[in-house]
């Protein structure tokens, strides 16, 4: 376990010295907002956060203290907890003027009863995905028998990757993706262990992954390929009942999906209405596949191998997995090529396929883990001056993006450059981003439906005929995505340039400058 140690105390010091020790966007705020809830034993119902109500819905029947319940899984929060409680108790050291400063720009006025249990709560991924990187090596020795080479996979996917940006958040995707890493390496184990044992566990580490993010449920089948073959053929040799193994992984699964239908009746009213129903883009597949696939894989604003340079490395390995000397091997194969395939597929086709306002392609983040497993089987294969030249590269690319995308708050990022007008910040990207960003172009402009969308000046005296649809505010998924000129890559110096970088240890060292 010397490697696992080794790789665990890397990515948790890497990730800490880029904290941002603070939460960034509204859906990680309903995250805090559920766990402080449940930390102080009043369930998980909350307040709506904003007069929209974003990200919660009303209860059904509604509750008489108004509050709602969040869209979101109930795992994250749960887990949360006991660092709410940390944070409450540090909460009691220090003025509201110091947890301020800690917090950044976006403590505003906060007390510190109010900041420290969220500063608390923004360390959870930072935890995780060290977590994660110690389950890479695992995942990567257990097929390649080569501590080395995965090892360098591991270091590869945790310093290479936006598994590193995606430390500084609260979102729920790396403790998804950690539930469903794990539940795979449990059944890689039950190959030649006490089988029962292991899928038992890998069937509770995949459920409660379905907890934290409902969209684990895409790589299920992926599971259902490693579990199929083996278990069967495990069980044959063993002289015992196939149905045995299949029923002890799918117990937690069933007890998963009895839980989530039961929380959806006591919070929505039915078992088959979620928190997602009624939110402004619904649930809907109805991006072009190809259009979903192009900005995934090579768009500059969302493409993986802009923001996970060092998993280009997986490109290699894949005709090299067949040669692994381990049990089972095409089962194992093709349950990784499902394991990212079906959630990119998927997502592809998903109405906010691009995830929002973060720091790269957040919706398939659980891919980045599986594309660890080829590399280690190329190193392990192909050591040589190649091998190493190309390894250290990525790396170093890797971490330099990584480091580049944790410098800056994503979220002031947008509104710095996409939500002031022209006139008050010169470098803004509004003009050339959303015709309808309420921000700028409402004070301007009414927008209409008749037989076609057109635009109305208010400015002139007209009776225009049609229905009013109102101006919103849309996720950047537009030449944000597309245009080198209009992404992070250029927007984020431009940050720098003004002084806004995003550290909790720059803010911490600020605390005793004079003022």
């Amino acid at each position: 376990m010397k490697h696992g140690l080794v790789i665990f105390l890397l990515t948790l010091t890497a990730y800490a010295l880029t904290a941002g020790g603070h939460l960034y966007s509204p859906d990680e705020e309903i995250y805090y907002q559920v766990t402080r809830s449940l930390a102080n034993f009043k369930g998980n119902a909350i307040h709506p956060i904003s007069p929209t109500g974003f990200g919660t819905q009303p209860a059904r029947p509604p509750r008489i203290d108004g509050r709602e319940y969040a869209q979101y899984g109930i795992g994250q929060p749960l887990i949360a907890v006991p660092l709410h409680w940390l944070g409450e108790w540090l909460g009691s050291f220090g003025t509201d003027k110091t947890w301020q400063k800690m917090y950044g720009r976006v403590g505003k006025q906060l007390s510190s009863r109010e900041l420290a249990p969220r500063w608390a709560c923004s360390w959870f991924n930072i935890l995780v995905g060290a977590l994660m990187a110690v389950t890479v090596w695992m995942i990567c020795l257990e097929l390649t028998k080569d501590r080395s080479a995965s090892f360098i996979a591991a270091l590869l996917y945790s310093m290479g990757s936006l598994a590193w940006a995606h430390s500084r958040t609260f979102f729920s995707e790396p403790l998804a993706t950690w539930g469903i890493a794990l539940s795979f390496l449990c059944i890689l184990k039950s190959f030649d262990r006490q089988a029962y044992r292991w899928l038992l566990a890998a069937g509770f580490a995949a459920g409660y992954a379905t907890l934290v993010r409902i969209d684990s449920l895409f790589a299920y089948p992926a599971l259902a390929i490693l579990v199929a073959g083996p278990v069967r053929l495990h069980a044959l040799k063993k002289n015992r009942p196939f149905i045995m193994g299949w029923a002890i992984f799918s117990l937690p699964l069933l007890l998963s999906a009895l839980f989530l239908l039961y929380l959806n009746y006591k919070q929505f009213g039915h078992p088959l209405t979620s928190g997602y129903n009624d939110q402004p883009e619904g649930i809907s597949f109805s991006t072009p596949l190809a259009a979903g696939l192009y900005g995934f894989l090579f768009s500059a604003g969302k493409g993986i191998f802009f923001f996970s340079p060092a998993l280009v490395l997986s490109c290699a390995g894949w005709h090299l997995l067949p040669r692994l000397n381990i049990p089972y091997r095409g089962w194992v194969i093709a349950s990784l090529v499902c394991m990212v395939l079906a959630p990119l597929l998927i997502h592809s086709k998903w109405i906010n396929w691009s995830g929002g306002w973060c720091w790269g392609p957040r919706h398939i983040f659980l891919i980045h883990i599986f594309l660890a497993v080829p590399i280690a089987a190329w190193i392990h294969q192909c050591r040589g001056k190649i091998t190493r030249i190309g390894c250290s590269v990525a790396l170093i690319t890797g971490m330099s993006v990584q480091i580049f995308g944790s410098s800056v708050d994503f979220i002031e990022f947008y509104r710095h450059q996409y939500r002031i007008p022209l006139s008050e910040n010169p470098d803004s990207f509004i003009v050339h981003y959303d015709d309808h960003d309420m921000a700028y172009w409402n004070r301007h402009y009414e927008l209409f439906y008749s037989a076609k969308p057109v635009m109305h000046d208010i400015t002139e005296t007209s009776d225009p005929k049609g229905i009013r649809i109102p101006l919103h505010l849309p996720a950047p998924t537009q030449l944000s995505l597309y245009h080198p000129r209009y992404t992070v890559w250029k927007g984020y110096p431009i940050m720098w340039s003004k002084g806004l970088i995003d550290n909790f240890w720059i803010n911490l060292m600020e605390l005793d400058a004079p003022q």
